[in-house]
This record gives C-alpha cells, structure tokens and sequence, in this order.
C-alpha cells in the first residue's frame, strides 16, 4: 500500500481482520 492516509486504513483494517480471525481460530 502508499503511505497514504487511506493506504494506512486499509493497512488498519487488514490488520484487526486478521487478529480477529486469529482470535476465533484461538478460542475453538
């Protein structure tokens, strides 16, 4: 991504997806 505001938002977004994913895969 650019290091621009939205590009960081995205970045932002992937991010808490994937911890969230992880977190489920953690709790089963």
């Amino acid at each position: 991504f650019p290091l621009t505001d939205t590009g960081k938002i995205k970045r932002h977004e992937l991010k808490k997806c994937f911890e969230k994913k992880f977190e489920l895969r953690q709790s089963i």
